[in-house]
């Protein structure tokens, strides 16, 4: 491949550039162009666009990466896209500023986006509908998914006992029944401070609430499951947390962007209590040890 491509000054005048949320995003986009292939194509894992393209800026991590790549999907600049569990990009109307002949170069050994299914903020051409249009149909989707499920959940027996009472036949619910709250994933605090029984039944709960809010498809958990194995399982925690807050275009590629690090990021916390000889009970194990201590006590009269 060339050593670089090249970069007309209309670009300044982009608008689609100018649509995008940060400056960070229109720095990595402007430096992606360089590496290319002869197609316009380049493997998008953050992991390899930090090490290749942005090597030397520390505010470039593997967050904030992808979320740069889904904005500029999102606005029409790339063509963002899932093959074979890895995600590759592809420069909008590249052929138009690049003249390049493949027989120098090579022929390109990345797929096209044209057999790799879904392309994540991008619809096809000829569907009639902008990539803004198309993120709120899947909003409203996703809405009348997660009403689907919860007409599921409830108890059969409730329902026929109650209908008894409705005109319609239907369950009603009492008047003073106040709504579930919603699920609030924990806090990276809250993860470093519980048990590791505790761990596990957060872990339990976010995978429930991750799938039932079409978030991860139970055969992408799976396959995350499959590769967490042997991670520290509050990384695991703080992975799927962030996953749930997030709710990245390409789950499975964030979540495994995220494990990698925060399991040297956890591990390496757990080594340092450890050789700093901080063997203590942890904030709700304390809590626990509290609450059997006090009744025991008499107060003096």
């Amino acid at each position: 491949m060339a050593d670089g491509r090249m970069l007309k000054k209309q670009i300044s005048r982009s608008k689609k550039l100018a649509e995008l949320k940060t400056d960070s995003a229109r720095l990595l986009y402007t430096w992606i162009i360089p590496h290319l292939d002869v197609k316009g194509r380049l493997e998008a894992d953050p992991h390899l666009v930090k090490g290749e393209i942005v090597p030397r800026i520390a505010t470039f991590d593997l967050e904030n990466i992808q979320e740069y790549l889904e904005d500029m999907a999102e606005v029409g600049l790339i063509k963002l896209y899932q093959h074979e569990g890895d995600q590759f990009l592809e420069l909008v109307k590249f052929s138009d500023h690049q003249h390049l002949r493949e027989e120098k170069e090579g022929r390109s050994h990345i797929p096209s986006p044209d057999n790799s299914g879904t392309t994540p903020g991008e619809l096809p051409d000829n569907s009639g509908t902008t990539p803004a249009q198309g993120k709120a149909r899947q909003e409203k989707l996703r809405e009348v998914k997660q009403r689907e499920v919860r007409s599921k959940t409830g108890p059969r027996e409730s329902k026929e006992k109650d209908s008894a009472f409705s005109p319609t036949g239907d369950a009603e619910k009492p008047k003073d029944e106040k709504p579930e709250p919603p699920y609030e994933p924990p806090t990276k605090d809250e993860i470093e401070n519980s048990s590791g029984p505790r761990i596990e039944a957060l872990i339990k709960d976010i995978r429930v609430e991750i799938t039932k809010e079409g978030i991860l498809k139970l055969a992408d958990l799976k396959r995350f499951d499959g590769y967490a194995q042997g991670k520290n399982r509050r990384a695991v925690l703080h992975t799927l947390s962030q996953c749930y807050r997030q709710r990245p275009h390409n789950p499975g590629g964030f979540c495994r962007s995220i494990l990698e690090v925060e399991d040297g990021n956890f591990n390496e916390r757990e080594f340092q209590r450890e050789s700093c000889g901080d063997q203590g009970p942890s904030r709700e194990e304390a809590a626990e040890m509290l609450g059997k201590i006090m009744p025991a006590v008499k107060v003096m009269p």
